[in-house]
């Protein structure tokens, strides 16, 4: 019956996607009569819609570039557009969502009615686009240099590959900074102000927590979810106090307690009363530091050089340049700490992790990640032990290459961890 009901629905939606797909192509005409270059992107997950773009403008500066996505709600954000130049961002929705109170209702299209939509939309661009090419989202991946690697390229797919070269290339180039247009931004910003309890100006964290697929079967999903909501309020406190307000995005709602507990420094969209989608890249692309879940917040504050603090680190190879790192721990059946050596080469690309058990970051961890983080920042010269490992790890480690600070209270963990014995030495006689 619910299959039946969700048929229905989508087919009801079909047409009504349909023109507005149409309509915002066609408004378009000129713009993809004289594009070079035009992503085609039928279906990705968020991340990929910042990544994409940004190694587009940054090989081909002087092209004229649409990045053309077929967005889902919820997976996407549909104000991505207002950030980007060229690329032209160019947004079609696969799905749309009913406000009717709290909660909404998101309504789909079946993946039958998405592959019709899709094959429609692009036969219109192949028509509107007079010289330029039309390329997939992955293709513009395998044009980055990848340095050369000690890896296997049969057991190494290029999903764990291209972002080196990409780290690189960030390095390597120059680009703008995103933004939204000056007149949001200063809306977004007076009304965040509007919540200080104090005059002056302040310094603006962007919290961004991760639940979704918590409880799935989906390892890729589950693995890279957070810690409790509450497990963050002690760091919270302490951002506060070093004069941060904190904006909360991601997937995870904060309840209306927090507004009288934390007095407007801890703020989502909703306690706000913003939209929620210009609230999200508002933090991602203005906060002074960032603190996150895995996930794909996490790529759009590195690309305007926002500081980032990445709690509940995982899978082991992740970590992204200026970043600080906090993996989360794994115990092995009889509840004994893997060693962070193990944990960099047999189960850095494990998800399954079969036997142990994966332990989120607790309140503590989190508190001494942030307090760390925040330290460093004023203090670049404080010691950064995890560089000597990270020299000595694979090639496929993202943090190798990233530059990535491992927070040395994570390392500290591992100090009571029995080390290996040292093999005997044979005495001649």
């Amino acid at each position: 019956m619910k299959n039946l009901v969700l048929t229905a629905a989508s087919a009801a939606l079909l047409p009504v996607a349909l023109v507005i797909a149409l309509v915002r192509v066609l408004i378009r005409r000129r713009l993809f009569a004289s594009a070079e270059l035009v992503i085609e992107t039928p279906h990705t997950a968020y991340g990929h819609t910042i990544t994409v773009p940004d190694v587009a403008r940054r090989l081909y500066p002087n092209k004229r570039i649409i990045f053309l996505l077929f967005s889902d709600n919820r997976l996407h954000n549909s104000k991505l557009p207002l950030i980007w130049s060229n690329p032209a961002f160019v947004s079609l929705p696969l799905s749309f969502e009913v406000r009717s109170g709290n909660p909404t209702l998101r309504l789909p299209c079946i993946p039958a009615h998405k592959q019709f939509l899709h094959r429609t939309i692009m036969k219109l661009v192949r028509s509107l686009v007079q010289k330029g090419e039309i390329v997939l989202a992955p293709d513009v991946y395998k044009q980055i240099r990848i340095p050369p690697l000690d890896i296997d390229p049969d057991e190494v797919p290029f999903n764990y590959v291209w972002p080196i070269g990409y780290f690189g290339l960030t390095r390597e180039t120059e680009a703008s900074r995103l933004r939204l247009p000056g007149n949001v931004r200063a809306s977004v910003e007076s009304r965040l102000d509007e919540l200080v309890p104090h005059a002056g100006r302040v310094k603006r964290c962007n919290l961004y927590l991760r639940r979704k697929g918590k409880d799935g079967d989906d390892y890729h999903n589950s693995r890279r979810c957070g810690s409790p909501l509450p497990d963050y309020f002690t760091a919270v406190r302490f951002l506060n106090v070093s004069g941060y307000q904190v904006l909360v995005t991601g997937d995870v709602p904060l309840p209306d307690t927090v507004t009288r507990e934390f007095g407007g420094m801890l703020t989502d969209a909703r306690i706000a009363r913003l939209n929620k989608e210009l609230f999200d890249l508002y933090a991602a692309t203005e906060a002074d530091i960032f603190v996150g879940d895995p996930g794909g917040g996490v790529w759009l504050p590195g690309i305007n050089r926002i500081p980032r603090l990445l709690v509940n680190a995982f899978p082991y190879f992740f970590g992204l340049p200026g970043s600080w790192v906090n993996y989360k721990t794994l115990r092995d059946s009889e509840g004994c700490l893997v060693p962070y050596r193990r944990l960099f080469t047999e189960f850095a690309r494990d998800y399954e992790l079969t036997g142990h058990r994966l332990y989120d970051n607790s309140e503590t961890e989190i508190l001494k990640a942030v307090e760390e983080f925040v330290a460093d920042l004023q203090h670049p010269e404080n010691p950064d032990p995890g560089r000597t490992i990270l020299s000595s790890v694979p090639d496929f480690i993202w943090a190798k290459h990233a530059g990535t600070r491992i927070c040395r209270a994570w390392l500290e963990l591992f100090d009571s961890v029995p080390k290996p014995n040292p093999s005997p030495k044979l005495e001649v006689h």
